[in-house]
């Protein structure tokens, strides 16, 4: 089984996208302004979706990601300021 497609809901889209897009380095491949955007990863999808319900809890979803260089991984984003 892989994992096609996670959504991650947001308080505010246009910060998330800056997140993903410019700290992690994810590829964006669709926005729609203020409502939803997707990231391409490999053979997934991480979809980003402004809260609009009351279901839709931000912070509240995990993912958990298969990373072989973890500990350059986990260098190159320390040094981008990241706080672990």
């Amino acid at each position: 089984m892989k994992l096609f497609f996670a959504i991650f809901y947001t308080n505010d889209l246009k910060k998330s996208v800056e997140f993903y897009r410019d700290f992690i380095g994810f590829e964006v491949e669709y926005v729609q302004e203020g409502r939803f955007a997707s990231f391409k990863l490999e053979n997934t999808r991480l979809g980003i979706k402004q809260k609009k319900e009351v279901r839709e809890i931000p912070g509240a979803q995990s993912i958990i990601l298969d990373v072989p260089n973890v500990e350059e991984v986990y260098e190159a984003y320390k040094a981008k300021g990241a706080n672990f």
